[in-house]
Order: C-alpha cells, then structure tokens, then sequence
C-alpha cells in the first residue's frame, strides 16, 4: 500500500453535529470545514466572542465565534482541524480510514 498524501484547504458539506457553549447544547449543521475553522448554521447561533465545542462522533473541535451573518457562523480554532476524520463517514471514506488504521497498527 503507498502513502498517499492529501490535503484539503476548505470542504464544503453539510452534517450535524452538537455545539456547547457554556451550559447550553444545542443542535447545528456544519456546512464547511478548514483546516483551522468551521461554518454552520443554527436558529439559535452563539454570539460572537463566544467560546464553543462542537462534537461530531468522536472528534471535539474547540474555538471562538468570529462572526456571525443570520442563522451561519464562522469559528476559528486554534488547533488543526481533522477534516477528513470530521467529514469521512458523510463521504463514505470511514471504512477505508478504519481499515487504513488496521493495517498501520
């Protein structure tokens, strides 16, 4: 098997996923990912300055509101973000991933 090196620079998709913000949880579609920021979209969005987490299965992505325009948002992360680990299972690539850490371990 060769190693195949990709890099993405933004995604645009759309998924849910669960946002906190200090006591409150609430429901939010993501509708695109970078390598250090997300957008989504929510009735009820966070205000900007807010610090977030947003979960999405296993992956946890922490960060503060930049902005916010209606119902979308933007937040930036001061971490990485996995996208294809984020956005893997929505492209159907969660087996092959799964099935790349199998042979690797």
């Amino acid at each position: 098997m060769s190693n195949v090196t990709v890099a993405l620079s933004c995604v645009n998709v759309e998924f849910d996923a669960m946002l906190s913000a200090g006591q409150h949880t609430r429901a939010i579609k993501i509708t695109s990912v970078a390598a250090h920021g997300l957008t989504a979209r929510s009735d009820t969005p966070p205000h900007p300055g807010d610090l977030v987490t947003i979960t999405h299965g296993p992956i946890t992505i922490s960060g503060q509101v930049e902005w916010i325009k209606g119902d979308h948002f933007l937040i930036i992360s001061g971490e990485p973000i996995d996208i294809l680990g984020l956005i893997g299972k929505q492209l159907g690539l969660g087996a092959i991933l799964d099935q790349r850490e199998d042979i690797a371990a």
